[in-house]
């Protein structure tokens, strides 16, 4: 017996049944999945894994936390300051940021979303066990990505297409602006000489889970995801969702696709100087059946009038695509370092 996922869409007014997956049923598996399910936000059976160290455990809410002191001194930042609810570690070339009970990280500018907030036990902040493992590890040492897959594609996916129109802007709709912007990227990855696969190349419907089997389908592959935002006209800035673990819980992110994640988010942030949502976890449709790293990149927001009229233009989107071009092969050169270091 089989067990297949539904979801209703809304499409040009229209409501359709989605096939999302198509899964042998096996009952334990289920059983399990269901108590993590119900068990909300708590960290999975296994544990994940700290870079050796001698990490001391601290048990807050019935999770795994570890003070910053023990991050600080584990990844040689000089100095730990706290003002009050305000956090900073220091080193020559980084900088992360924080505040007492919040989930925003900020490392060199670059925000990242936690899955738990910043936590204080006996007087010291502390960060969760796994926020340190899947973020905070594979940001300072992306060298040190365990079982990194290197590729020589990439699977570019524009969002909506066809009667799915995507958001709907001031100038132009969302499903016009993220194939135009695929299309440049694929000529500049090209370039770059990297392969390209596209799950769209017109203004055409594709299910997401079409859009999953293309990239499934497509070996030594990453997967960029391209969209647009909308929402309430001064909404604006860039937001970049990681492909959410399979094993590791609903919360887990793996540490390739915070790399890939991390490429691309400060690029583009750097080079455009846009505002910046933050690099966070999703289990968006098109990314939770993937079997590669993936990203889902929003660009802007298409319903505020200046970011609009920048997303609408081919100049922006050609630069947008350069930029994103360029963080490609920056990722790709950090995972050849890493398999570099494997075979030594």
């Amino acid at each position: 017996p089989y067990e297949v996922e539904l979801k209703w869409n809304k499409v040009g007014g229209k409501e359709w049944l989605e096939l999302v997956s198509v899964e042998e049923y096996k009952p334990e598996t289920k059983a399990k999945t269901k108590a993590s399910l119900n068990e909300g936000t708590s960290p999975p059976a296994t544990s994940p894994r700290l870079p050796n160290a001698p990490w001391k455990m601290i048990q807050i809410d019935g999770r795994d936390h570890v003070n910053l002191e023990n991050v600080k001194s584990f990844y040689r930042f000089s100095s730990l300051d706290r003002s009050e609810n305000n956090i900073s570690l220091r080193a020559a070339n980084m900088m992360i940021e924080t505040r007492l009970g919040s989930r925003e990280l900020i490392v060199n500018g670059v925000k990242y979303l936690l899955s738990f907030p910043i936590a204080e036990e006996g007087g010291q902040a502390c960060i969760s066990r796994q926020d340190l493992v899947t973020i905070l590890e594979p940001v300072l040492r992306p060298s040190g990505i365990k079982d990194a897959v290197d590729f020589d594609t990439v699977v570019i996916d524009p969002g909506h297409g066809g009667a799915d129109e995507g958001a709907k802007g001031l100038i132009g709709l969302e499903k016009t602006f993220t194939l135009e912007l695929g299309m440049e990227l694929k000529k500049e990855l090209i370039s770059r000489g990297i392969k390209v696969v596209m799950t769209r190349e017109t203004d055409s419907f594709v299910p997401s889970v079409r859009r999953v089997a293309i990239a499934n389908q497509t070996p030594k592959s990453i997967v960029l995801s391209l969209h647009f935002n909308s929402g309430a006209a001064n909404a604006d800035g860039i937001e970049t969702f990681a492909l959410t673990s399979k094993e590791g819980g609903p919360l887990c992110l793996t540490s390739q696709n915070i790399a890939l994640a991390t490429a691309i988010h400060a690029k583009v942030k750097s080079q455009f100087g846009l505002h910046d949502r933050g690099i966070k976890s999703a289990q968006w449709t098109v990314l939770t059946g993937l079997n590669q790293p993936g990203i889902l990149f929003e660009g802007g927001f298409v319903t505020n009038e200046s970011e609009g009229r920048m997303i609408a233009s081919d100049t922006h989107r050609k630069a947008m695509a350069g930029a994103m071009a360029e963080a490609v092969i920056n990722y790709k050169k950090a995972l050849s370092v890493t398999n570099s270091k494997k075979t030594k």
